[in-house]
């Protein structure tokens, strides 16, 4: 039996050791971890239900619209490179929206298939384009290294033999 001072008490007890004091560590960061993640979690819910409450708004103006206009009237100045992830994300909610019965469909009229032909061109042109730029990075890379020999080398492409200098 050993003797473990506590608030300036010296008691008679069995000591913990350390093994106990890192349990309580580590069962309060897996605490304060819980809850952070609870938080985490909660605020995403309400993020999601916010942004479904300004699609069945923005459905409520009247008649039948696009994701890609609901989308639109959400975000008016997100930066453009952006807008197809935002339209996957209002699709989302309609979809949810749609299996929870709250909103109608009206399919969409697809566009017709390529024909085997017109994929396979689209092929080669996609494989010319790749080769052609291809080709114009090395010329890059070739007239980089040319500038840098130039800077580096006499230029004795221009003379026969370059002016010499002495003093008087």
């Amino acid at each position: 039996m050993c003797c473990q001072e506590e608030d300036g008490i010296r008691e008679a007890q069995a000591s913990r050791g350390l093994g106990d004091v890192y349990k309580r560590q580590v069962s309060g960061r897996i605490a304060h971890h819980q809850a952070r993640h609870d938080r985490e979690r909660q605020s995403y819910i309400d993020h999601r239900n916010l942004r479904e409450r300004q699609i069945i708004e923005v459905l409520e103006g009247g008649g039948a619209i696009s994701s890609w206009d609901i989308m639109l009237q959400l975000y008016p100045h997100i930066d453009k490179r952006l807008h197809r992830a935002a339209d996957n994300n209002v699709r989302s909610h309609l979809t949810q929206l749609e299996h929870e019965g709250s909103v109608k469909v009206y399919a969409g009229k697809p566009r017709r298939p390529k024909s085997a032909e017109k994929v396979q061109a689209d092929i080669e042109h996609v494989r010319r384009r790749e080769t052609v730029i291809k080709q114009a990075k090395r010329f890059e890379a070739e007239q980089r290294r040319a500038e840098i020999r130039a800077q580096e080398n006499p230029p004795s492409a221009e003379w026969i033999e370059p002016p010499r200098y002495e003093i008087t």
